[in-house]
């Protein structure tokens, strides 16, 4: 039996809730870290299909203090990639006033 698939139907309702409140997440502290190390699409997916995923949404912009880092020295796994990069970042959200 095949399980119904709303996605859809959840990312428009998503949508609508970011218009309504800007900062859905409230003040969490977040940070989004992007991969920009160029990398052969997978077969069957565009180089622009592949560069549209990564920057269709700036997730950052959920919390009020969000913010994004990118990384030219990773691709997709940043953690593999530049583990140095995730404590630096994990360091300055635990600093009480971030710069």
């Amino acid at each position: 039996m095949p399980q119904d698939d709303y996605f859809a139907e959840e990312m428009d309702a998503f949508y609508d809730a970011w218009r309504a409140t800007p900062h859905p997440l409230g003040t969490v502290p977040l940070v989004v870290i992007t991969g920009t190390k160029p990398r052969t699409p997978p077969p069957g997916l565009s180089e622009a299909q592949l560069r549209s995923d990564s920057l269709r949404l700036d997730l950052s912009r959920l919390s009020s203090r969000g913010w994004s880092v990118s990384d030219s020295l990773s691709g997709h796994h940043v953690e593999r990639d530049n583990p140095a990069l995730i404590v630096d970042v994990v360091r300055k959200m635990m600093r009480p006033n971030r710069e």
